[in-house]
């Protein structure tokens, strides 16, 4: 199903909630989000335990929260709430036979 849409220029809002709607019925969503979690915290780690100057450090802090959505107080991230069980195709969605 995906692989027909990789690159196409003339997806429907439709086909887009398609596509949503097997990146989270899938786990890929979650998956991603998970590495995402877990790398930020990697990073601030590392930021935290580095020989920088202070400015530098908070400046770096600053852009991997940025990128990431981490609060920049804290450092601390965590996923952002997921749907509970997989969501029901979307309405007027094309199906993969029909392409």
């Amino acid at each position: 199903m995906l692989e027909g849409w990789v690159g196409a220029r003339e997806l429907t809002p439709a086909d887009l909630a398609a596509v949503r709607h097997v990146l989270v019925f899938t786990g890929a969503r979650s998956a991603v989000e998970t590495k995402i979690v877990r790398l930020v915290r990697r990073s601030v780690n590392h930021l935290t335990s580095a020989i920088l100057e202070p400015s530098a450090r908070r400046r770096l802090r600053g852009l991997v929260c940025a990128a990431t959505g981490a609060p920049a107080t804290t450092g601390s991230f965590t996923s952002r709430p997921t749907e509970a069980g997989p969501p029901s195709p979307p309405s007027g969605a094309t199906a993969e036979a029909d392409r």
